[in-house]
């Protein structure tokens, strides 16, 4: 057999097995991507809300939120000072979900909803974050924090109560923060939470370290604590579509 025949074979061999192995990881990205997305499908609604239709809101929702215990809005509001918005209609709230400023929902089911970049991010000052759940809580009673941020895997949620942390987990390419004991609902979801000395998880096959698994599933402990920002954001624009309906005058 000519050399140049077997040559040219055999890099033909490794050509159509590297594009095998190319194609199967491809294959397997877009199941990761496909399993994320539906992760992110709202599942649940507020025992309240009627049967309504359903809007894109879960790629708008900030990277971080607040739940409270309650039905007094206002008081959350006060609480927050300056940056509060009370009175801004909820579609106009997801736009401004980023900026320097606290949107504040009517109660839904008990809870209320609180979303704007105000909120303290645990991978710039995780201290800060501390004193203002710490603050809040000590002032309003229950206050549960989420944080989610799927570009940097920044993920954090806290459950205090009259200023006591009952649980706390926050990581941003290490622990930040690791208080209290691991929820049944932690458990149930398989979330990665890591101590302080803890070295990082090796890469999976899939190329999706463990702990930015955990993002895709805090909107889901969300759910478990309290309420799912998603369902309550589709029943606030609902309710403010039917309102908005209302305010138009039949035409003759």
């Amino acid at each position: 057999m000519d050399q140049p025949f077997v040559i040219v074979t055999g890099l033909l061999a490794a050509l159509t097995l590297l594009a095998s192995v190319g194609c199967l990881m491809v294959a397997i990205y877009r199941r990761h991507l496909r399993r994320a997305r539906l992760l992110h499908l709202p599942t649940d609604l507020p025992r309240s809300t009627p049967q309504a239709g359903r809007h894109p809101v879960a790629r708008s929702l900030p990277t971080r939120w607040l739940v409270l215990r309650g039905n007094d809005s206002v008081r959350v509001a006060q609480w927050l000072g300056s940056v509060a918005n009370l009175e801004t209609p909820w579609s106009e709230a997801l736009k401004h979900s980023r900026d320097r400023r606290c949107f504040v929902s009517p109660p839904v089911d008990g809870w209320i909803l609180v979303i704007g970049g105000a909120i303290p991010d645990p991978s710039k000052n995780v201290d800060v974050l501390y004193r203002f759940l710490r603050q809040m809580s000590s002032a309003l009673g229950e206050v549960h924090y989420f944080c989610a941020d799927r570009v940097f895997g920044t993920h954090a949620w806290a459950r205090l109560l009259s200023g006591r942390v009952l649980r706390a987990y926050a990581w941003s390419g290490m622990p930040l923060w690791n208080e209290g004991p691991l929820t049944p609902e932690e458990r149930e979801l398989g979330l990665t939470c890591r101590n302080y000395a803890d070295d990082p998880a090796p890469v999976q096959f899939s190329g999706v370290p463990p702990d930015f698994q955990n993002v895709e599933r805090v909107v889901f402990l969300a759910r478990r604590w309290s309420i799912n920002p998603v369902t309550v954001s589709e029943f606030l624009l609902h309710q403010e579509q039917v309102n908005s309906d209302d305010d138009v005058d039949p035409v003759h």
